[in-house]
Parts: C-alpha cells; structure tokens; sequence
C-alpha cells in the first residue's frame, strides 16, 4: 500500500516548482524524494531488466564528476552531480519495478492522470484567478494583473509548465489516433480535452508550437502512410502544402517573436509573458543566455564546467564576479537543455549524452517493431514520441535535471524491458 502511496504521490505532483519544496541551497522537491524512495524498491527485485541507454548514461555522469572543480561553485557542482546521481538511480529503480510488476495498467493509468491532475489544477487557476481568488493558487504572471491570469499549475511559469503538459498530451495524442484498446480508453479522451485546453490557456508559445508542430506532423502520416481510402495526388498535394504551412508558423513564430519587439498590446501578449507583466524567465532572456553559452563553450570547448557551473560561468562572463551561492546565477539556468549540456559536458563529454539520447529515443521504436501484441506497441511508441517533444521543448526551456523527464525516461525503460519478454499491458 505505501509504495502504491509513494508511486501516486510523486507523479501527481512530479512537476512541481512551487508547492511541497524546500530550499537547503538547491530546491529540494518532496515529491522528488518520494518518487527515489519507491524506485529504491527497485534495487531489491532479484530480476535483470536492462536500462535503455545505461553505459553511455554512466560515462557522461563520469564526464560531469569529473570537471566539478571547474563549476565556479564548488557546493553547487557537487549539489547538481547528486541531483544527476538521484536521477539515474531512480531510472535504474524505475526499470526493474516496471519490468517486474504485474500491475502494468496501474502505473500508466496514474502516469496518464498526473498530466491531468496538473492540468484541471491549471484550469482552476484559470477561473480562480477571474472570480478573485487567485492569490491563493499559486499563480505566478497574469494577463490583466489581478483579473485574468496565465495559468501555471505547480511550475515556476507557464513555459515550464507547458514544457511539462506537452510529454502527457503528445502521448494521449498518440494513443487516441492509433486506438490503443484499454479498459481506460474513454478517461484518456477526456484526460488529452482537458490537457488541451490547459496548453491554449497557459499562453505558452513553446506549448503552442509543439502542439502544432505534432499536428502538422501526424497529419502528413495518416495523409500519406496511413490513408484507408484512396485520395487523388493533387489533393494530397494541396494537404500537404496546408500541413506544412501549418508546422511552418509553429517553427517560425516564436522565432519572430523573439527577435522583433515593438511596444504594442500585441507584442505585450505574445512577446511578453502577460499583459501589463513581465516575464520572470523571457524568451529574450534565455536566447541571450544561449548566446553566452556558445561563446564560453568556443573558449575552451573540450574543457567542461559540470551541470552546476553552468549558471555560475554566465554570471562570471556577464557580471566579471565570482558566484559563491546557490542562488546567484539562476536566472541564467534553463536556457537550452543540449546546450548547457555541451557547456558542462565539454565536446567530448557531449558525445556519451548524445549516445544515450540516441538510445532512450530508438529503443522503443526497435523493441514495438517486434512485439505481437498491438496495445504494446502503441504504447512504446507512443512514450518514445512524445519523450522527442518533450524533449525538443526542453531545448528552449529549462535544464536537464528535471525530475519529470527522468520519471518518463524511467518508465519508458520499464516496459521496453518488460516487453523485450514478451509480456502484455493489462
């Protein structure tokens, strides 16, 4: 009963920022630590399940340890190494629990309910903060201050709470249009409704764009790969060209956004982060936080500074002063996950993560390709796709570490190993 308690616990509230954390330096997350204590259970189920990607995970790790002298800070060097530490150790958990329990349907079922539990808490931000009641509701940016707000669920900012949204609604995209046959089919279609909505609501140009950008995408799949009925080639053709325009704005309008600015109302809604507000973490921002990377990366490109000094060596670069605190610097950290990946990994440090991405991405591609049963597959394929958007979310917003991307990749690599021998979804 208790590990059932810790396993709920720890994905509904997974993304949080805001709520259930404490500060000893780094943020500490309770549901962080509750999530690493039902995944030690995993170290103790006398079974071998492989981990996707384990070997290359495990030399980029050696790769940070070793450039923590060079992070500026050395508490906070240290600090990120065991935040990365609790990270693999829960995958590595999470693996064999996954590959063991026969109470597969469970686990997703909850999975799946995290994204919507977050989602309806959004929406009652959303009508809490309009009927004036939003000051205790953890929102963090409003549109009109006081009146309507930009709902953030638990996460420090919409951004990051559309980075988070956008893995769970990829996911129930992917299940819905390929029919996956489950007892809870019918919560899933509601759950991916009220996902949907909470990403509009959020005003999220990141969540806009993914959202689009995977429309566009498996538009041109059922188009061209998957049409049951035959279609002339000019009117696939014209399709096409729509679906294509269509990913064309989702690629191209937050890049226009960020790099033309005016003072109008318009540019207040969509450069900005809310109307009469401004933005903890702008886009701006962090596209000259990206800037900075690149350059320290050139001055010493086989030399990493450790996932902790990342922020420390923008705040030297752009400030001339040492960082000696855990919170100097943050409001340089989460600028671009591969980048400050290069940055703290040096180049040749990069090309292990590079391996290990290639792995937790691929892998369940290979492993649904053999599978019989149908339900299996989908599903794989379905994490594998939206860990790419998450992942791809990731890369303009936020940094490796979070905890939610390790609870994905965790469960991922659980039921590649469970389906490797042949087991079935219940």
């Amino acid at each position: 009963m208790v590990p059932r308690l810790l396993y709920v616990f720890s994905v509904l509230f997974i993304s949080t920022d805001l709520f259930l954390t404490f500060r000893y330096g780094a943020t500490i997350r309770v549901s962080h630590i509750c999530l690493f204590a039902f995944a030690l259970r995993g170290a103790f189920i006398p079974i071998v399940a492989q981990t996707i990607g384990i070997k290359p995970l495990l030399v980029w790790a050696a790769f940070l340890v070793i450039f923590i002298p060079n992070s500026g800070y050395l508490p906070k060097g240290i600090g990120y190494a065991l935040w990365l530490l609790l990270n693999i150790l829960i995958v590595f958990g999470l693996t064999k629990i996954v590959a063991a329990t026969v109470q597969s349907g469970f686990m997703i079922r909850i999975y799946l309910m995290g994204f919507v539990f977050c989602s309806m808490f959004g929406l009652v931000q959303f009508f809490g903060g309009i009927i004036g009641i939003g000051d205790y509701l953890l929102i963090a940016q409003w549109w009109i201050p006081g009146k309507l707000p930009r709902i953030n669920g638990f996460s420090y900012e919409p951004s990051f709470y559309a980075s988070y949204l956008i893995i769970g609604w990829v996911l129930m995209a992917y299940l819905i249009e390929k029919g996956i046959v489950t007892s809870y089919q019918p919560q899933i279609k509601y759950g991916f409704l009220i996902v949907t909505i909470a990403l509009i609501l959020c005003s999220s140009r990141l969540g806009w764009a993914s959202m689009l950008l995977w429309t566009a995408n498996r538009g041109i799949v059922l188009l061209f790969f998957n049409s049951k009925e035959k279609i002339s080639f000019p009117k696939k053709a014209t399709a096409a060209l729509g679906i294509l325009a269509v990913a064309l704005v989702a690629i191209v309008f937050p890049i226009v956004i960020e790099t033309n600015s005016s003072n109008s109302q318009l540019e207040m809604v969509f450069h900005g982060t809310g109307l009469m507000g401004t933005a903890e973490h702008s886009i701006t921002q962090r596209a000259e936080v990206r800037g900075t990377i690149l350059e320290l990366f050139m001055l010493e490109p086989f030399v990493g500074k450790s996932l902790g000094g990342v922020s420390a060596m923008i705040s030297k670069a752009n400030t001339g002063y040492e960082v000696d605190d855990f919170e100097s610097g943050r409001e340089n950290e989460g600028s671009s996950v591969f980048l400050e990946v290069l940055l703290a990994s040096g180049a040749l440090g990069i090309v292990p993560f590079i391996l290990f991405v290639v792995a937790i991405i691929f892998t369940p591609f290979k492993v649904a390709k053999h599978l019989d049963d149908k339900n299996n597959a989908i599903f794989l394929r379905g994490m594998a796709w939206s860990l790419i958007y998450g992942l791809g979310i990731l890369h303009f917003s936020q940094n490796i570490l979070r905890p939610y991307l390790w609870l994905h990749i965790g469960i991922l690599s659980g039921f590649c190993a469970r389906f490797s021998k042949n087991h079935k979804l219940k």
